[in-house]
Order: structure tokens, then C-alpha cells, then sequence
């Protein structure tokens, strides 16, 4: 019964150790874990900053680019109404002195 005792005691203080080393690297997991989420946490952050300065410029070049289109097509109907101009006045120039007016 004697070594009964003994191994029953021994059984316990080993299964305490045991119960203490996992609790202690539950910690230590929780720990890197911890670290792990913070750095993820402030990296998603900077990125969220970045997407938010890239929408915000994008926004700011489509809207160039739309009035840039605007002015290109003005002044694309005023060269072609120019170039009408010249074809009449050409045409009209052309009759007068052919004696055609």
C-alpha cells in the first residue's frame, strides 16, 4: 500500500507540473497571439488610411479627366465648325470669282 501512496503522491505533483508547464504555455501562445493581432491590427489600418488617400486621388483624376473630355470635345466641335467656316468661305470665294455670285 506504501508504494501505492508514493506513486499516487508522485502521480499528483507531476500532473500539477504538467497542468502548470501547459498553463504557461497557453500565455505564452495567448502573448504571441496577442502581438500577432495587434500588428495586423495596425497594418490593416494603414492600409485602410492608403485605400482611402488612392479613392480620394482617383476621384480627383476621373474628375480631371471628365473635364478634360468636356474641353477636348468643344474644342473639337469649334475646329470642326472652323473648318466649316473656311469650306463655305472658300466655296463662296471661289464662286465670286468665277463670277458665279
Amino acid at each position: 500500500m506504501k508504494g501505492q501512496a508514493v506513486k499516487a503522491r508522485k502521480f499528483k505533483e507531476l500532473d500539477a507540473q504538467l497542468r502548470a508547464t501547459r498553463m504557461a504555455m497557453t500565455f505564452d501562445q495567448y502573448d504571441d497571439i496577442r502581438e500577432r493581432l495587434d500588428a495586423l491590427t495596425s497594418s490593416l489600418s494603414q492600409l485602410e488610411e492608403t485605400r482611402t488617400k488612392a479613392a480620394a486621388m482617383l476621384a480627383e483624376v476621373e474628375t480631371a479627366k471628365q473635364e478634360s473630355e468636356l474641353v477636348r470635345h468643344e474644342l473639337s466641335q469649334k475646329h470642326k465648325s472652323l473648318d466649316e467656316q473656311k469650306l463655305a468661305a472658300g466655296t463662296r470665294s471661289s464662286r465670286h470669282r468665277n463670277g458665279k455670285c
